[in-house]
């Protein structure tokens, strides 16, 4: 799968094909015959917006279990990009949110920009970049390490989210508020907080209306996985069954859900 993503030729703005009325094919953002020439039957999780990985322990690429270097690769997820852009209109506004929006502790490119320039490779050109990081940074240098043709979309937030649905800080009534199904909306969530990550599910799921708009939702759920005790320390919260668990009720209630690093 991973050779398909990585020899595709890059694309532009799904959208502009479709303002200008040029026939664009959505097949043609699938390997030749669809996903199912590369995953067996059964093997691939099932949800409004396509298919993607199934949930399985150790929560991130299996191969880190014996080699620590794959301990940040993501090359385990899984997208439907056919069925992304087929739910994709010309009107479409295109939102990436950013929980927990560090640039500066990874060696090598952070995973959340590699994560963004995928979905441009195949098309997927975010309007609105809202990245929330409570630790004070320098934005000078934040800036600087930023691709030029981003600058215009990303909204560097330095605060913490708020729980308070009321608050202006908080992302997902942002999301509420601002925009509706037929937008795409991809939401990040990896705050490092397992009080304020874990209320933030809850909202996700007790809320119907974050059901329908929130197309893919990465979220790293720190619980005790005896491979990342040294790395998570005091921040875990459950176990790896309920980390299942948890994202098989995300899954149900149509929210794509995958494991983050």
């Amino acid at each position: 799968y991973y050779d398909w993503i990585n020899n595709f030729n890059d694309i532009p703005d799904i959208r502009l094909h479709k303002e200008t009325g040029n026939r664009f094919d959505c097949n043609d953002l699938q390997p030749e015959g669809g996903l199912q020439t590369i995953f067996k039957d059964g093997s691939l999780s099932t949800t409004p917006s396509g298919s993607l990985e199934p949930i399985l322990p150790p929560m991130r690429h299996p191969g880190f279990c014996s080699d620590d270097k794959l301990v940040m690769n993501t090359e385990y997820l899984v997208h439907d990009f056919k069925t992304l852009c087929s739910k994709l209109s010309r009107t479409s506004r295109t939102v990436f949110v950013d929980l927990g929006a560090s640039l500066v502790f990874h060696t090598g490119e952070p995973p959340t920009l590699s994560l963004i320039k995928l979905y441009q490779k195949f098309g997927f050109y975010f309007d609105h970049i809202y990245a929330y990081e409570l630790t004070q940074g320098n934005v000078t240098e934040l800036y600087d390490s930023l691709p030029a043709e981003w600058l215009s979309s990303y909204h560097w937030i330095n605060a913490g989210v708020e729980l308070d649905p009321s608050s202006a800080l908080n992302p997902l009534s942002l999301l509420i508020k601002s925009f509706r199904p037929e937008d795409f909306i991809v939401l990040k969530l990896d705050v490092d907080n397992p009080e304020i990550e874990l209320s933030l599910v809850k909202q996700i799921l007790e809320t119907p209306a974050l059901h329908s708009l929130i197309d893919q939702f990465y979220f790293e759920h720190h619980v005790r996985l005896e491979e990342l005790r040294g790395p998570w320390g005091a921040t875990v919260r459950g176990s790896v069954s309920d980390s299942l668990l948890l994202f098989q009720k995300l899954r149900m209630k149509g929210i794509p859900a995958h494991f983050w690093v």
